[in-house]
């Protein structure tokens, strides 16, 4: 993909790397259980993550945050940004209640 530059290409590939299955397997989720909160950001025009369809693996539900950038604009500067100000948002509604 020419327009995604070198340093993009590396940080998904450790990402990808570090974290890739071949097939999607529930065992870490299996094997317990999460009482902190959990959220979901969501990328513009990406599939229901395999987490959004399972379940007891966390003592809530989690949260989905739908972003408009896509999947891997979230990873380039304006994508961040609008990553951050989701994450504050939503510290700030944890928090006020």
């Amino acid at each position: 993909m020419p327009a995604l530059d070198e340093e993009l290409i590396r940080r998904i590939t450790r990402i990808v790397g570090g974290t890739y299955e071949f097939e999607y397997s529930f065992r870490e989720l299996a094997e317990r259980r999460l009482d902190a909160p959990v959220t979901n950001f969501k990328a513009s025009g990406d599939d229901c993550s395999f987490i959004e369809g399972s379940s007891g693996y966390s003592a809530v539900p989690p949260a989905v945050v739908d972003l408009a950038g896509d999947h891997y604009g979230v990873l380039k500067e304006h994508g961040v940004v609008e990553l951050v100000a989701a994450i504050r948002a939503l510290e700030r509604i944890r928090r006020d209640g």
